[in-house]
């Protein structure tokens, strides 16, 4: 069971953003692990699918990567790889507010140093999405289950039959029919990265809800830079195969792990062996 968070808790090292959700919650995922969400559910189902399933595990990066979250959450992803990799250095981006807030105290609870922009070292965070393009999107969230919220919700439709299906009306509506529009700032990755002194990227990861290919349009010039990329898709959106086409064509070969209808893609360079990571320079998003 999780423990409800008043509307007035607030992280100090991020009070300029705001306070967490109302409806926030401390929840126990393991004895070495507590986050906050708005979802105990999701929560617990994000995290089995990480540490238990391993669907990002596999890719070989050397002992201080350079790491770039996409779709970012509640920062789950971000903790597991820092874990693993005590000297990663991780790019992470978040969309949407109530998530984004909800990361930084989770990195925080869990002890991983947060850099601000400009300084190297640690987790770089930023309240933004990724796209093909740099500008404004409309990204729909669902405060029910925050893990959904998407610049695409017309792919959710599929999932929202499958819950009324399977569930009742009542669940489905409260999940999908409950939902705010948020005005988002949207990047490139080229545009994030190419002006930078970071030449390697070891590892992209991206669970963006439907605007995977966005994302991966949205690299540009820059694939040479990228040695892995690890792309979480629905099955239902039918883009499968145009992602591992296009990563295909930029020189990548292709493994997969599916389940309940989502596939995790990894798209990897050959035979590179575990090459030691691009130093780097300095992050600084403005």
């Amino acid at each position: 069971m999780g423990t409800q968070i008043g509307g007035n808790a607030q992280n100090t090292e991020d009070s300029d953003l705001g306070s967490l959700p109302a409806n926030a919650q401390l929840v126990q995922l393991a004895d070495d692990l507590m986050v906050y969400t708005t979802s105990e559910g999701e929560a617990r189902y994000i995290y089995n699918e990480i540490w238990a399933d391993g669907c990002y595990d596999g890719a070989e990066i050397p002992d201080n990567p350079f790491i770039v979250d996409v779709g970012a959450n509640i920062g789950l992803f971000t903790i597991y790889m820092r874990r693993k990799y005590p000297l990663a250095r991780v790019l992470a981006f978040e969309p949407a507010p109530a998530n984004f807030l909800l990361m930084r105290q989770n990195l925080k609870l869990a002890n991983v140093r947060t850099s601000p922009p400009g300084v190297v070292g640690g987790v770089e965070s930023h309240p933004m999405a990724v796209g093909a393009e740099d500008g404004r999107a409309k990204l729909r969230y669902y405060p029910n289950l925050p893990g959904n919220s998407t610049l695409r919700p017309e792919d959710k439709e599929p999932l929202r039959a499958a819950l009324q299906e399977s569930m009742a009306e009542e669940f489905a509506a409260a999940c999908f029919d409950v939902y705010e529009t948020v005005d988002v700032r949207v990047c490139t990755l080229q545009s994030i990265l190419e002006c930078r002194e970071i030449k390697r990227i070891d590892l992209v990861k991206i669970d963006v809800e439907g605007a995977e290919l966005a994302v991966l349009q949205g690299i540009g010039t820059l694939w040479n830079r990228v040695r892995n990329i690890m792309v979480e898709t629905m099955e239902s959106t039918g883009v499968r195969e145009e992602i591992e086409a296009l990563l295909k064509e930029k020189g990548f070969a292709i493994k997969k792990k599916s389940a309940d209808g989502l596939t995790v893609i990894h798209a990897y360079r050959k035979n590179e062996g575990k090459i030691a990571a691009d130093p780097g320079g300095c992050f600084n998003l403005g």
